[in-house]
């Protein structure tokens, strides 16, 4: 006899499931490649993109004393809607009726902005998705102290006079204190007709009560019936009425028991009442509040409370300075920039084969930064440059001397010999790199406020706010071509023969985090375009994932296709967010790694393919799901995530893991041979060096006061690197 729940397609409850297919994702947490951020959204300064949703995007943000917010700003195309204009001005109202403890508070907001948005207190943790699918099902005291929490959260939003409609694992974020219910954007008031039409969802199938999928008027009840199954989910690692497509969860939901396997005892009987299918037959919110409340002191597990405290930290860092765009030191020509410590992106070194042993780097020079927000951005013959989002700052090599500064200007990139610079005039400047002397500026011809994209020894790619990208000639700064994108720029990566691969996003793609790809002529020409993921130009080739989630490699000169293969993603780790990925190629390889994330999202596997025709060379699951960056020196491919990790490049297996009893650790790369980071623990702040082949410390060098994350970059004639306004100068060996 074939059982019912396999018929309708899924998995069956009671399965056990592998942890990257359980539901209750947060909303994508990541900047695109090269993708600008919003100058200011009302007061708030945005930092970091969160994510996206059918509303709009959320951004955390800091206000003018330095208070980090959550900022969900209005879709563009949505904004001069009144109807949509009217749903956000009803979620502003509902969130601010709501007080509790257990919610995100609303801080601000500006229904009637352009575009209108909507400001919170930032909730510094994972999502109860994230976390469960991490570390595991949850014990039980724990459980008791989520309960506790989301009780009191539902009960304030019902005196509202609201239900919240969507109560599921990613609406939940885990504090340090206890859990926050977030997301009122489906939320209706009790007072008015509250009824799903027939075919419309508003909701998360498996998580919806039954009279939410039927279409019956909804209540209070409904939320209980959500409560008992994200508590099952985290009691059990498993949604009680397991996966698969739409259409068997509701019927599962509306017509068969839950499964409760393996919730604890003391639990079981009450979660079924909750999950009962007649509203009336759940329990109230304060029967729930006396049967759930915990029994003894309690706290979330120790490797939750962990990840909790790193993304407080992360955030903390992200609040301190701007994300550097990964784009703009990737095409940098002028020396290998090193990674930032807070996932700044794809940024990658090999140590030359058959290169010298491990050898201590030896101090130069020092040199005070005016901007504490500066990165390492440039070397050239006889400068190095530190850039930040309103300054920039070069210095001799040989000498540290400070050459000249300059804090004039809005936004700042360099190219070599060149520091770019848009001012507040709206015109494009370029200043000479040893002087600072302006050498031309020139007009954006566009509408809007304007982007540096990037620049390069061959053209400045500027990207105005109306959609409309140029090219510069660096030497005079006269228009060499012209383009449209539709959306969003993401980014621009050079190719072969002067051609240029150009990713944005439009109304096809804004929200699934697929790159609208084209790839120009010399002369601007779109030559091609399609729709993929995470695309990566590499000389006559274009890599990237389409959406069957299939590895690619394109010609770059007309888009046809040279090979596809499965990968992975598209099997393995189906449920792993594309967007989380990063695509790259590194020592005759093409990876595919998770960027980390302040939301917790990036639990993605790291792959290893072959270049040359797509097959996958190994695949494996990183312990914390948090990589910043990867680095290969003799065989070995290392990434940050707890302490460094030592892969062979080869096999995929882990060889040794080192570093994390240090703290507050950036990776910066290869160096002398050398795997590098530096921390800013307070016990343990300075530089240090790890030997590829065993992973032991080889090379420390203390710095005392550094508090805020390392940046840096390398040639063959030194190291330099920058923290808490120190930029230090080393030699290296050889």
């Amino acid at each position: 006899m074939t059982n019912r729940r396999e018929e309708a397609g899924g998995t069956r409850p009671g399965t056990p499931l592998p942890s990257a297919t359980l539901p209750g994702q947060t909303l994508p947490g990541q900047t695109l490649p090269g993708q600008s951020l919003p100058g200011t959204i009302g007061p708030y300064r945005p930092v970091r993109e969160l994510g996206a949703g059918g509303m709009g995007r959320v951004y955390l943000a800091a206000s003018h004393s330095g208070r980090a917010v959550a900022v969900k700003v209005v879709r563009g195309e949505f904004a001069a809607d009144p109807d949509f204009r009217w749903r956000f001005a009803a979620e502003v109202d509902a969130a601010r009726r709501v007080g509790s403890a257990f919610t995100a508070p609303v801080v601000d907001a500006d229904p009637t902005g352009t575009p209108p948005w909507l400001a919170t207190a930032y909730i510094p943790g994972p999502s109860l998705g994230e976390a469960v699918r991490t570390h595991g099902p949850m014990p039980e005291q724990s459980l008791r102290l989520l309960a506790a929490g989301l009780v009191e959260a539902l009960a304030a939003i019902h005196r509202a006079g609201l239900i919240h409609r969507d109560l599921k694992p990613s609406n939940v974020l885990l504090a340090k204190d206890g859990p926050r219910v977030i997301d009122f954007g489906i939320s209706r008031a009790v007072d008015r007709p509250s009824f799903t039409v027939e075919g419309h969802l508003v909701g998360s199938p498996g998580y919806m009560s039954p009279e939410h999928t039927t279409g019956e008027e909804l209540t209070p009840a409904s939320d209980v019936f959500a409560l008992g199954a994200v508590l099952a989910y985290a009691a059990t690692g498993r949604p009680p009425f397991g996966t698969g497509p739409v259409h068997a969860l509701l019927y599962r939901t509306a017509h068969e028991d839950p499964d409760l396997a393996g919730v604890p005892d003391a639990l079981s009987g009450i979660l079924a009442a909750c999950l009962h299918r007649d509203p009336a037959a759940r329990p109230p919110l304060p029967q729930l509040q006396t049967r759930l409340r915990p029994q003894a002191a309690a706290d979330w597990p120790a490797p939750v409370a962990e990840q909790v405290a790193r993304y407080e930290r992360e955030a903390t860092r992200y609040l301190r300075r701007p994300r550097p765009s990964r784009r703009s030191v990737l095409l940098a020509s002028g020396g290998a920039a090193l990674a930032a410590g807070a996932g700044a992106g794809w940024w990658l070194w090999r140590r030359p084969a058959g290169g010298p042993a491990a050898a201590a780097p030896e101090a130069a020079w020092t040199a005070d930064v005016p901007d504490a927000r500066a990165e390492v951005s440039r070397l050239d013959a006889g400068t190095v440059v530190c850039t930040g989002p309103s300054s920039a700052s070069v210095y001799d090599r040989n000498s540290g001397r400070q050459l000249w500064h300059d804090a004039d200007g809005t936004q700042y990139t360099t190219g070599p010999g060149r520091v770019y610079t848009v001012r507040t005039d709206g015109l494009l400047h370029a200043l000479d790199g040893s002087t600072g002397k302006q050498l031309w500026a020139s007009p954006p011809e566009g509408t809007g406020s304007s982007k540096i994209v990037s620049a390069d020894a061959d053209q400045v790619v500027l990207c105005s706010a109306n959609g409309a990208v140029r090219g510069f000639d660096p030497t005079r700064g006269t228009v060499r071509w012209s383009s449209t994108v539709s959306g969003r720029l993401g980014g621009v990566q050079p190719l072969d023969s002067g051609r240029m691969l150009v990713s944005g996003s439009d109304k096809s793609t804004n929200f699934t985090f697929l790159h609208a790809v084209s790839v120009l002529d010399p002369a601007g020409q779109r030559l091609w375009n399609r729709n993929l993921y995470i695309p990566h130009a590499a000389g006559d080739r274009v890599y990237a994932f389409d959406q069957d989630r299939s590895l690619l490699a394109l010609r770059a000169a007309d888009g046809e296709r040279i090979w596809s293969r499965d990968t992975p993603l598209s099997t393995t780790y189906q449920s792993s967010d594309l967007s989380q990925q990063v695509l790259g190629l590194l020592g005759g390889r093409l990876y595919c790694y998770p960027e980390l994330d302040l939301r917790g999202m990036s639990a993605g596997p790291l792959i290893a393919f072959d270049p040359a025709d797509g097959s996958t060379l190994w695949s494996t699951r990183p312990p914390t799901g948090l990589l910043n960056s990867v680095a290969v020196a003799d065989g070995v491919l290392c990434y940050l995530a707890d302490g460094l990790h030592g892969i062979d490049a080869r096999t995929g297996h882990l060889r040794w893991h080192a570093g994390a009893d240090l703290g507050g650790l950036s990776f910066l790369g290869t160096a002398g041979g050398m795997f590098l980071v530096g921390s800013v623990s307070a016990a343990a702040a300075g530089l240090y060096g790890f030997d590829p082949a065993s992973g032991r410390q080889v090379w420390h060098y203390p710095v005392t006061g550094a508090t805020d994350y390392w940046t840096g970059a390398q040639d063959s004639r030194g190291l330099y690197v920058l923290t808490s306004s120190r930029l230090l100068a080393f030699r290296l060996p050889g």
